[in-house]
């Protein structure tokens, strides 16, 4: 039972016709003859083992990630004024220092205190304004 061969898809390039032509010289006749052995060398570059040196390079080493510094307040300070926003900076250096530079009650370590800033701006801004249309008597 014969086993069924993918097509392959190819292109007459210029390589191509001048491999078959070199390798097989003024053996075709006709077309048949000059697909086949296209065929035939197109498969059998397919499947050859590769001749070339493969040079694979080392994946590179993990950065280990900087250990955490607390900020100073005048760094926290500066960070809110370029922000624009009401965060007190001494507040915000207790209330960290107090907890020993965690949050939340997986007690997770701070990575970065400017997201952390970024936090609280946004519990300090005022509670959105509740729709007095629907607060009416029914």
């Amino acid at each position: 039972m014969k086993v069924k061969q993918k097509p392959l898809s190819f292109s007459l390039c210029a390589e191509n016709i001048a491999y078959v032509e070199e390798e097989y010289g003024t053996r075709h006749r006709n077309r048949s003859h000059w697909m086949d052995d296209l065929l035939t060398h197109l498969r059998l570059k397919k499947t050859a083992p590769a001749t070339q040196v493969v040079v694979v390079e080392k994946p590179k080493a993990k950065t280990k990630r900087k250990v955490f510094v607390a900020p100073t307040v005048e760094e926290v300070r500066e960070y809110c004024d370029s922000r624009c926003n009401d965060v007190d900076p001494e507040k915000f250096i207790a209330h960290y220092n107090t907890n020993g530079w965690v949050r939340g009650k997986a007690e997770t370590k701070i990575k970065c205190w400017k997201s952390c800033v970024q936090t609280w701006e946004g519990n300090n801004k005022p509670a959105a304004k509740s729709n007095e249309s629907l607060q009416g008597d029914w």
